[in-house]
Formats: C-alpha cells, sequence, structure tokens
C-alpha cells in the first residue's frame, strides 16, 4: 500500500504514477539508487529532472 512519506531537497524519486489529482506515487531511492518504499507525494512538491 502506498503511504505519504517525508523526503528532503536532493533526494531521488523514481515516478511510477502520475494522476491528475495532484498525488503521485513513486519509489524513494537511496545513494546506492535502490528502492527502499513505494509511496505518495504531492506532485508540487518535487521537479523533474
Amino acid at each position: 500500500m502506498n503511504e505519504e512519506f517525508n523526503f528532503q531537497e536532493g533526494d531521488i524519486i523514481a515516478v511510477t504514477a502520475t494522476p491528475d489529482d495532484g498525488w503521485w506515487s513513486g519509489e524513494l531511492m537511496d545513494e546506492n539508487r535502490r528502492v527502499s518504499g513505494k509511496h505518495i507525494f504531492p506532485s508540487n512538491f518535487v521537479n523533474q529532472l
């Protein structure tokens, strides 16, 4: 199940879904690019690279 989560500036998130409701889902990547969990987050809190 997706959960909200806290992330910090500079964190890498692999976005997995971008529904129109403004809440995207994605996987937070650790420093070795491993997935550390699936979460939901407000799309206006992130920038696409």
